[in-house]
C-alpha cells in the first residue's frame, strides 16, 4: 500500500507540473492584456484596479501592473516594443514630410527678400535693427472717425494712445491670437512682417495682400501654400494642408500690407467649407473671426486708415504701433550704409542740414537720404534741404540705364507728378513728426 500511494502521489506531481506552465501563460496574458487596457484610457484603468480588487479579495495572488516586464510578452502581442500597441497612421508620415518641403522653400523665399529699398549695396553683417514698438488702444478714444472717410496714415494720431513699449522678440510670443501692426509710410512694416516669418518657433505663412487676386476665387489651401510655393507638386500641397489643420497652434499666418489690397471687406462673411472656392475677402474674414483655423497666430500689418476701417468682428485682439528709429538704431544704420565716409557725411548733414537729418529716423527716408548723398548731382546741389534729396533721386533714377530704352519724356512727367506727391507726403509727415515731439 505504501508503494502505491508513493506512485499516486508521484503521478499527482507530475500532473501539476505538466499544468503549471498553462496556468502561468494564461495568467501572463491576462495581466498583458491588462496592460495594455490601461494604457489604453482611464476607463480601462479603473477596470483593472477591480480586478486586483477582487484578486486581492480572494487571496488570490495578484500581479502588479508596475511589475509587470513586458518585454517578456512582445513575442506574444506582437507589437514591437510599443506598449499602446498603435501603429504609426502612414497618412501622417505623409503629412510630416510634406511640411518640411514646405518649410524648404519657405526658407529660400526668406533668404530672397530682405534687402535695402534705395538700391544701397550692404555686406554680409549688416547689422539688424528694429523700430520702437509700442502697443496701443487704437480702437478706443478718438482714434475712430465718426465718418467713414480716407485717412492719411501721417494725419494726427493723438487718438492713439501709447500703453507699453514692447520688444520684437515678444511679437509672437503673446498669448493673443491676433495682432495688428501699423505705421506711417516707410516706418518698416513690410520688413517688420519679413522678419517675424523667418522665427523658428512657428511654421510661417507670409502673404502679402498686394499679391492676393481681387476676383478670381480661390481656395483656402490655394491662398496659403498653391500659390505661394509653385515648384511644389499637388500631393505636397494636399498633405501640408492637412497638417496646419491639425497642427494651427504650431502656424503663423502674416498678412502684409491691408492698406495695398485693392477690395474691401464685405459686411456678411459667408461661413463656406475649408476646401470651397471664394473670394480672397472671404476667406480672410473666416481666418479673422475664428471660423478658419482658430488656433493659429495672426498677424497684420497696415496703415493705419484701412485698420480703422475692419468692422468690430474683424479687429485684432491687440494693436501695435511702430514708431520711429531710436537714435543709437538710426546711427548703427547710418553708419553701416555710408561706410568709410560714415563720419564726414554724419557731421555734414547734423550740422548743415537739421531737417534732412531728421528724415533718418525713417528707415525708408534713411535710405533715400544716403542714396541722394552718396551720389550727389552738379546741377541739383548739396544735400541740404527735403526738395534737393528727392530731386538727387529722381534725377538719379531719369539717367539710369534701366531708363534708357523707354520714352524719357513721358518718364519724367511721371516722376514729376511722383515727386509732388512725396513732397506732399512729406510735409504731412514733418507736421505729424513735430507735433509728436511736442507731446
Amino acid at each position: 500500500m505504501g508503494r502505491k500511494n508513493r506512485k499516486r502521489r508521484g503521478k499527482q506531481s507530475s500532473s501539476q507540473t505538466q499544468k503549471t506552465p498553462k496556468r502561468k501563460t494564461k495568467e501572463m496574458l491576462e495581466t498583458t492584456s491588462d496592460v495594455c487596457a490601461d494604457q489604453a484610457g482611464p476607463s480601462n484603468v479603473s477596470t483593472t484596479s477591480q480586478n486586483v480588487a477582487t484578486d486581492q479579495s480572494t487571496n488570490k495572488k495578484s500581479i502588479h501592473l508596475e511589475d509587470a516586464n513586458l518585454s517578456n510578452f512582445q513575442g506574444i502581442l506582437n507589437i514591437g516594443g510599443d506598449i499602446s500597441g498603435q501603429i504609426a497612421d502612414p497618412s501622417r508620415m505623409k503629412e510630416q514630410e510634406a511640411i518640411e518641403k514646405v518649410r524648404q522653400e519657405q526658407k529660400k523665399h526668406r533668404e530672397a527678400d530682405l534687402r535695402p529699398q534705395a538700391g544701397i549695396k550692404v555686406s554680409e553683417n549688416f547689422p539688424v535693427v528694429h523700430p520702437n514698438l509700442a502697443e496701443v488702444t487704437f480702437y478706443q478714444g478718438g482714434a475712430v472717425p465718426k465718418q467713414e472717410t480716407y485717412i492719411p496714415s501721417t494725419d494726427d494720431l493723438k487718438g492713439i494712445s501709447h500703453e507699453r513699449s514692447i520688444d520684437f522678440d515678444s511679437m509672437v510670443r503673446s498669448d493673443k491670437r491676433y495682432t495688428g501692426v501699423i505705421g506711417n509710410p516707410g516706418a518698416g512694416k513690410s520688413t517688420l512682417s519679413k522678419r517675424l516669418a523667418k522665427t523658428e518657433e512657428f511654421t510661417t505663412f507670409h502673404v502679402k495682400f498686394s499679391d492676393l487676386p481681387g476676383r478670381r476665387e480661390l481656395t483656402l489651401r490655394e491662398m496659403l501654400i498653391d500659390n505661394n510655393y509653385i515648384n511644389l507638386d499637388d500631393e505636397t500641397c494636399k498633405h501640408s494642408f492637412e497638417w496646419v489643420k491639425i497642427n494651427q497652434s504650431q502656424c503663423l499666418i502674416i498678412f502684409d500690407g491691408l492698406d495695398q489690397a485693392n477690395w474691401a471687406f464685405e459686411e456678411e462673411v459667408a461661413k463656406l467649407s475649408y476646401y470651397a472656392k471664394q473670394s480672397v475677402q472671404n476667406i480672410i474674414a473666416n481666418i479673422f473671426n475664428k471660423h478658419y483655423l482658430p488656433d493659429v497666430k495672426i498677424i497684420i500689418t497696415s496703415r493705419p486708415h484701412s485698420m480703422l476701417n475692419l468692422s468690430h468682428t474683424l479687429q485684432p485682439n491687440r494693436t501695435i504701433f511702430i514708431r520711429d528709429l531710436s537714435y543709437d538704431n538710426m546711427k548703427t544704420l547710418f553708419y553701416a550704409y555710408t561706410g568709410t565716409r560714415a563720419k564726414s557725411l554724419w557731421f555734414q548733414l547734423s550740422q548743415n542740414a537739421p531737417v534732412v537729418f531728421s528724415l533718418c529716423y525713417n528707415p525708408l527716408l534713411l535710405q533715400l537720404v544716403i542714396a541722394a548723398s552718396l551720389n550727389p548731382l552738379k546741377d541739383v546741389g548739396e544735400i541740404t534741404t527735403t526738395t534737393r534729396v528727392f530731386a538727387t533721386v529722381l534725377e538719379g533714377l531719369r539717367r539710369s540705364d534701366n531708363t534708357k530704352p523707354r520714352d524719357i519724356a513721358g518718364l519724367i512727367l511721371q516722376v514729376f507728378r511722383l515727386k509732388l506727391v512725396i513732397q506732399s507726403l512729406f510735409k504731412i509727415f514733418m507736421i505729424t513728426y513735430f507735433y509728436c515731439a511736442a507731446d
